[in-house]
C-alpha cells in the first residue's frame, strides 16, 4: 500500500486534441453575422484532474494542453448553428461587431476505477460576457457536467465526456445569452 501511495500522481496522461467530423470545417464557413471572440482560462490548465485507483487513490495526473482550442471550436460550432461567424479578437483592434468574452473558471476531467468498471467525469464552468454594441451587455454563467460508466477511463473516454460537457455547456451558454 505504501508503494502505491508513493507512486500517487507520478504518471501523466495527456489528452490528445478532440477529433471533429469533416463537415465541421464547412459548417464554420456558412454563417454571415460576424462576432469577435476572446477565450480566457482563469485557472492554470497544466493539470485538470486525476485518474483514481479504486475510486480514491490518485495514480495519474490528467493534462489537457489543447483546452483553449477545444473550447474555441465548440463556441464556433454553436455560433455557426445560430448564423454567427466567430472571429478571434486581434489585440488592440476595435471591431464594429458584437464581442463575446468566454472565461473558463473551472475545468475538471477525471477517471475513477471502480474495480470492474470505470467512470470518466468532466465538468466545466463557463462565464460569458456579450457586448452587442447597441444594447446593454449580457452576462451568463453555466456549469456543465458529463459522466458515464465504461469499461475503460483512458484518454478516449475522458475526451468523450469532455466533448459532452463542452457541447452542452456551450449550447446552454448561447441559450442564456439569447443568441
Amino acid at each position: 500500500m505504501l508503494s502505491l501511495l508513493s507512486l500517487s500522481s507520478c504518471f501523466r496522461s495527456i489528452l490528445p486534441p478532440i477529433e471533429h467530423p469533416a463537415g465541421v470545417h464547412h459548417l464554420l464557413t456558412i454563417p454571415d453575422i460576424p462576432m469577435t471572440l476572446r477565450v480566457a482560462i482563469e485557472q492554470p490548465t497544466a493539470s485538470v484532474g486525476h485518474q483514481f485507483l479504486l475510486g480514491i487513490l490518485p495514480v495519474t495526473r490528467v493534462y489537457s494542453p489543447h483546452i483553449e482550442r477545444e473550447i474555441s471550436t465548440y463556441l464556433a460550432i454553436e455560433a455557426a448553428t445560430r448564423r454567427y461567424k466567430l472571429i478571434h479578437e486581434a489585440s488592440g483592434a476595435v471591431q464594429p461587431f458584437p464581442h463575446l468574452l468566454v472565461t473558463v473558471s473551472e475545468l475538471q476531467i477525471s477517471g475513477y476505477d471502480l474495480v470492474v468498471l470505470r467512470r470518466p467525469v468532466a465538468s466545466v464552468k463557463l462565464t460569458a460576457l456579450l457586448d452587442m454594441l447597441d444594447r446593454s451587455p449580457r452576462r451568463c454563467e453555466i456549469t456543465a457536467n458529463s459522466s458515464r460508466i465504461t469499461q475503460f477511463a483512458f484518454s478516449t473516454e475522458l475526451n468523450q465526456v469532455l466533448q459532452e460537457a463542452l457541447a452542452s455547456g456551450v449550447h446552454e451558454l448561447f441559450d442564456c445569452l439569447l443568441l
